[in-house]
């Protein structure tokens, strides 16, 4: 009735765990995961349950908790349930409440696995799972890592069901009579997951109705051309990366990558450089010394034969030096410049227009910090940038994200975005005119 031989054989060749190791079981009550504990208490393996409430859907949520304090009861198994204010997190994280009952869920399961002295935390992803993460991933946009999807072992998570369908484990579960509960959200099409198990999944299989098969199979293979790609760019790295206090890559050798842009792109990202950033650098490859790039940890500097790239401070995380005529990008931002005759000036919140005889380069940017004042526009006193954004309505985290621009004697000129300091607004007497343009990037991959 049970799949056991199957399960041993992929637990076997995936190297999931071994005889006599702890598993956490994450069982949320629905179909799969249930039969999952089904399946573990059948093959004789040693497990637990773990079961999150996110609190959600009310009456349901608790409904769930319930099927599950009765199933772990009747296995006479461990049982470990945690209940989340999810909602609450999600403000003030400022993420997705998917998002964030992931983060709550993984990092709980972590602690309970370590606080309970099981090996290996089990989730109850079946192939048909890892179809939609593979559409999911190439409709945001991916790399090879993408297009594997979901992995057998990924650190101490496991997922022993990958050999299944969803069609599969409904018959299993409807020859053994297993009971489980529905999670009414399963059916709202509204989620991006649900709709292409409900709407696009469908029409695929008329095509091949041996999908997932096909899936798992294409996985396999984009598993090991993964491999393939890590492995040269650990030669890479090896080979090009000039060690020191900063790396230095160099730029001729860059040029001579192929494919280019998959290439760098693996050397980049131990520093926290993203795709978006790296073809970015790829288009100045050429262009004179100077241009500089920042990921949340590095700057990357495009000198004339290096990309020299050095980590930020960590008390002073972020302040790049803008010479006259120069741009500078963020993964987050971007901040262009050039200068014109005063007439058909730009009017925008996120352009700032300064008389270019009054700055003195380099040019500072930078966030916030203790203690920094400026002269709001239209006013005559100076006014603490804390207390400005207070009046923005901006929260720590907001404030220290604002980049500004800060002249070479100690002013700031420009609060991007939100406000320029009235000493440094044209005038009639302006003659030449720099033009700052603030731009936010959208979120990335």
């Amino acid at each position: 009735m049970f799949p056991l031989s199957a399960l041993r054989e992929f637990i076997t060749s995936n190297q999931l765990f071994t005889s006599g190791e702890r598993i956490l079981l994450a069982v949320s009550g629905g179909k799969d995961s249930v039969f999952m504990a089904h399946l573990f208490r059948e093959a004789g393996v040693a497990f637990g349950i773990a079961h999150c409430n996110f609190g959600l859907r009310g009456a349901e949520s608790d409904r769930d908790e319930q099927f599950v304090r009765e199933l772990a009861a009747g296995f006479d198994v461990p049982l470990h349930v945690r209940h989340f204010n999810t909602r609450t997190y999600a403000d003030k994280q400022r993420i997705s409440i998917q998002m964030a009952a992931r983060e709550l869920r993984y990092q709980w399961f972590e602690e309970e696995r370590l606080a309970g002295g099981y090996d290996y935390i089990a989730l109850a992803q079946h192939q048909t799972d890892l179809v939609e993460t593979v559409l999911i991933n190439q409709l945001r946009g991916t790399g090879i890592a993408g297009l594997h999807g979901i992995l057998p072992k990924n650190g101490r998570l496991i997922r022993p069901l990958l050999f299944l369908t969803a069609a599969e484990i409904d018959r299993l579960v409807t020859t053994a009579a297993i009971g489980w509960v529905e999670d009414s959200s399963n059916a709202e099409t509204k989620y991006q997951r649900n709709k292409i198990r409900h709407e696009v999944l469908p029409l695929l299989r008329q095509i091949n109705p041996s999908l997932e098969h096909t899936f798992a199979a294409n996985a396999v293979r984009m598993l090991q051309a993964g491999q393939l790609v890590d492995k040269s760019i650990s030669d890479l790295q090896a080979r090009l990366l000039v060690p020191g206090n900063k790396q230095k890559i160099p730029i001729r050798d860059v040029k001579d990558l192929f494919p280019q842009e998959l290439l760098l792109f693996g050397l980049l990202r131990p520093f926290g450089f993203h795709e978006e950033a790296v073809t970015r650098i790829i288009s100045v490859l050429n262009a004179p010394s100077g241009r500089q790039f920042f990921s949340h940890t590095h700057r990357l500097i495009k000198d004339r034969e290096y990309l020299i790239i050095d980590e930020l401070e960590r008390e002073n995380p972020f302040s790049a030096k803008l010479k006259r005529g120069e741009s500078l990008e963020t993964l987050l931002w971007s901040i262009n410049q050039l200068e014109q005759d005063v007439a058909g000036l730009p009017r925008s919140k996120h352009v700032a227009c300064v008389d270019t005889n009054l700055l003195i380069y380099p040019l500072t940017i930078r966030y916030w910090q203790e203690g920094d004042r400026f002269m709001p526009l239209g006013m005559k006193g100076f006014k603490k940038l804390s207390d400005f954004f207070i009046g923005q309505k901006l929260n720590v985290a907001e404030k220290g994200r604002v980049p500004l621009l800060v002249n070479g004697n100690g002013d700031i000129v420009w609060i991007a975005g939100m406000r320029l300091d009235e000493r440094y607004k044209i005038g009639p007497g302006t003659k030449k005119v720099s033009i700052f343009e603030f731009k936010i990037k959208p979120v990335g991959r």
